[in-house]
């Protein structure tokens, strides 16, 4: 064995010639920053490292040499299925939803329906979106997930048109208000309804809407009022309408609260396919997604609701498209065209065009 000193950090040893022993390199360095000029004051013990570099010498001439240990075959890699992905996950969120206690906001709430949207705003091809939809475990768990988001999405209203109704004042209302978490996304919708509207009613603008299912916090009523007023339009009515007596008792004291008076902002508590509800004098109603919980309870709402309209009038549908039918009910009319809302809803929406029905509405 042969010692050859390199320097006072470094030893090199070799083995005797012919054999077939491994040479190592060692060297034993100190850490840079104990030893620099500029080193922490703190560092008074320097840090020792070392490392061995390993080679394999060459063989001598007539040593055994061992066999190379045969490669095990690599299994295939099974290909992706984004089906079956999106299907899992799915069901695990609506799992995760069913189990709990209570849909009132929190934390765990939030982010669970936050984790379905961002599933459900997905864009895959329609053969693909078609066959999720399609698929037995999701078509069972539809009607009911439909319904967890519905019962959400209400909590939701409630939990904030409460908070806003403890203020007294209309600055302290309208700063709560426009906090909430989803006041944003409301204004670009309405943008893009309004927008759509106008282009069909370019010869009389709209004066008097109904928005039918307008819950405990009527904000596309109160981003139409506010929209309209920025574009200097004149002076409009909206007549709010939902079968939930307590969503138009508080919906009533925040608007009075906002300012609002009866003349540009009321109030009924009826059902939307109720026979009483006089829809004749309006210029445009609005369909909540959330009225009529599957298709044929939609489709027989839209018709008895546009045959009460007058001829002439816009019926605004707000619905879902793709992936988003688990979420809400897909409209049960041929669909022309189909607009997004820009950012994160909680629980999105699609708007769909204006339904003219052929008994007049």
């Amino acid at each position: 064995m042969t010692t050859i000193a390199k320097d006072k950090n470094t030893t090199i040893t070799v083995g005797p010639a012919g054999t077939t022993s491994t040479p190592t390199v060692t060297a034993d360095t100190r850490d840079a920053e104990s030893t620099s000029p500029g080193a922490s004051a703190n560092a008074t013990t320097a840090t020792h490292a070392t490392t061995t570099i390993t080679a394999t010498a060459t063989p001598a001439a007539g040593d055994p040499v061992d066999p190379v240990a045969p490669v095990a075959p690599v299994a295939p890699v099974a290909p992706v299925d984004p089906v079956g992905c999106l299907v899992s996950d799915i069901l695990d969120c609506y799992r995760s939803l069913s189990e709990l206690a209570t849909l009132d906001p929190c934390p765990q709430v939030d982010a669970l329906f936050g984790q379905l949207v961002h599933l459900c705003r997905q864009t895959p091809a329609d053969a693909t979106a078609t066959r999720i939809l399609n698929d037995p475990r999701i078509v069972e768990i539809t009607p009911h997930l439909r319904q967890l988001c519905a019962d959400g999405e209400y909590r939701l209203e409630a939990h904030w048109v409460e908070k806003m109704t403890r203020f007294e004042t209309k600055k302290d209302v309208d700063a709560m208000l426009l906090s909430f978490t989803y006041y944003d996304n409301y204004v670009d919708l309405v943008r893009m309804e309004l927008n759509a509207i106008a282009s069909v009613t370019v010869d009389q603008p709209p004066s008097k809407f109904a928005i039918l299912g307008s819950g405990p916090l009527p904000l596309t009523s109160l981003c139409i009022l506010e929209a309209l007023k920025q574009q200097k339009h004149p002076p409009v009515s909206v007549h709010n309408v939902d079968h939930d007596s307590w969503a138009i008792s508080t919906s009533t004291e925040l608007c009075r609260k906002l300012g609002h008076n009866t003349a540009s902002m009321n109030f009924h508590c009826a059902d939307a396919k109720s026979k009483s509800l006089d829809l004749y004098f309006f210029d445009v109603v609005y369909l909540a997604a959330l009225v009529g919980i599957n298709n044929e309870q939609k489709k027989d709402a839209i018709l008895e609701i546009a045959s009460r309209m007058r001829p002439g009038a816009l019926l605004m549908l707000r619905s879902a498209h793709s992936l988003r039918g688990l979420l809400y009910p897909v409209s049960p009319f041929d669909v022309l065209l189909v607009m997004h809302g820009h950012g994160t809803w909680r629980v999105g929406a699609d708007v769909l065009t204006s339904y003219r029905g052929e008994t007049g509405g």
